[in-house]
């Protein structure tokens, strides 16, 4: 195999691996042995990150570029002078790096240069008749994968569609795998050991963390324990995963939920403000601390604290609209506590925004601009649902019915006021940002 069929045969092997359209067309370019033009493409590219912690990465593709055009002119030396230099410049980044397997692209460049300075390479370009017809530019890029860890709840299966219609595999990590699901793939995990499943991770986008033993409970120290177990595992059995893989996921988005501020009563909490004292926020910051402690390179974490979440398919909302249907939808306990709630549909866009948009890094409250008390809450439901009063339901009936459902009490009766400053800060636009029209959506097909 000639000098120039090697080059073009391990830029192909690239192909699909989803690149950066700025690499696709690179490789395409030297391909095509169009190298001055290869060279160019990453140019203003440097020029704008020279500074950057990618600048010697972009350097050193250009340098590579330059290489091969004095190996198209059959110029050895100068070829092999590029070679060292990029060589210099690509070796201290990982060897996967920006979806490139840089650890094979620098073997190829250790051996070419052995064989120009030993004198073994033998000049032998390609002619029209000889060249390859790679046509890396047809087959269509295979489509990014994200996966979905206990996906399998309505807000899992809300984000798988959202997802597919968007262009994605959407692989569901779950312990009771489905088939027939349209496209989307569903895998076999207990959320705490590694097997099978961890090859999934490999050349995946994004992971999505929403695994964990349901809240709605009696908050018992046994089943609080098997809450906390059920978040802290996962955490460390997707870290594991990711840990493993040669093309490990660049980002990684993971739920958290208002209760980490505790029963904050009036206080309005922004993500800045400390956790609160209560079992739901000593569950929600062991749950984010397992997170902070894994420490990946070139990874990308996002928190969302998730309020009250609306949706017409799962969740509370559903029963409290049929209780409200049925005259049943007064007042909790005093009204005044708050619902820091958000819309699935903005909360669904803000999973897409956490993956999607770079600038996304750390903790974001995951909830409507405005907190409502539970009073009006419960009034903006009756009003969507057609029944002008209810009677109210005192504390005790409460803590009563809870406990002949076997719930827990604080669910309904502890104040999460909190507000999205980072999204707002960021300039996210809600489609549903007040609570009456968001209830009006959603009752209107129910």
């Amino acid at each position: 195999m000639s000098k120039h069929e090697r080059i073009v045969e391990f830029v192909a092997q690239f192909s699909g691996l989803g690149v950066d359209p700025h690499y696709a067309g690179y490789f395409a370019l030297v391909n095509r042995q169009e190298f001055y033009a290869a060279h160019e493409v990453l140019e203003d590219l440097w020029l704008a990150e020279r500074r950057g912690a990618n600048g010697n990465f972009y350097k050193g593709l250009i340098q590579l570029a330059g290489a091969f055009v004095h190996l198209q002119k059959h110029r050895l030396r100068p070829a092999e002078a590029l070679f060292k230099l990029a060589q210099v410049n690509l070796a201290p980044y990982p060897t996967q790096h920006e979806r490139l397997d840089l650890g094979a692209v620098l073997n190829l460049i250790q051996r070419w240069r052995g064989e120009l300075e030993r004198g073994q390479y033998q000049v032998n370009p390609l002619t029209e008749a000889n060249r390859p017809q790679l046509q890396l530019e047809t087959p269509p890029p295979a489509p990014k994968r994200i996966l979905l860890a206990g996906g399998s709840g309505f807000i899992g299966r809300a984000l798988a569609k959202t997802f597919q219609a968007r262009g994605y595999e959407v692989v569901i990590l779950t312990r009771s795998p489905r088939a027939g699901l349209g496209g989307i793939r569903e895998i076999e995990w207990n959320g705490e050991q590694l097997g099978e499943w961890m090859q999934s991770f490999n050349g995946a986008e994004a992971v999505i963390n929403l695994a964990g033993k349901n809240i709605n409970c009696p908050h018992t120290p046994e089943n609080l324990r098997e809450i906390i177990a059920s978040r802290v595992n996962s955490v460390n059995a997707i870290a594991a995963a990711i840990h493993h893989a040669t093309r490990p996921p660049r980002v990684w988005v993971q739920a958290s939920a208002v209760g980490f501020y505790g029963d904050t009563g009036d206080r309005n909490n922004v993500e800045t403000a400390l956790s609160g004292h209560n079992s739901l926020a000593e569950v929600c910051r062991r749950w984010e601390a397992a997170l902070e402690a894994v420490h990946l390179a070139h990874l990308r974490k996002v928190t969302l604290r998730i309020g009250f979440v609306l949706g017409r398919d799962g969740g509370a909302l559903p029963i409290l609209s049929r209780l409200t249907q049925c005259f049943l939808g007064g007042t909790a306990g005093s009204g005044r506590q708050y619902v820091s709630w958000i819309h699935l549909a903005d909360l669904i866009r803000m999973f897409v925004a956490a993956v999607e948009y770079e600038p996304l890094v750390g903790t974001f409250n995951a909830v409507a601009p405005i907190a409502a008390t539970n009073a009006t809450f419960m009034r903006e439901l009756r009003r969507a649902r057609l029944r002008p009063w209810s009677p109210p339901v005192p504390e005790f009936a409460i803590r009563l019915g809870a406990r002949l459902m076997r719930s827990e009490p604080s669910l309904a009766l502890a104040s999460q006021r909190c507000a999205p400053k980072r999204f707002l800060e960021l300039g996210f636009e809600y489609e549903f940002p007040q609570l009456r029209g968001a209830l009006k959506d959603l009752c209107a097909a129910g």
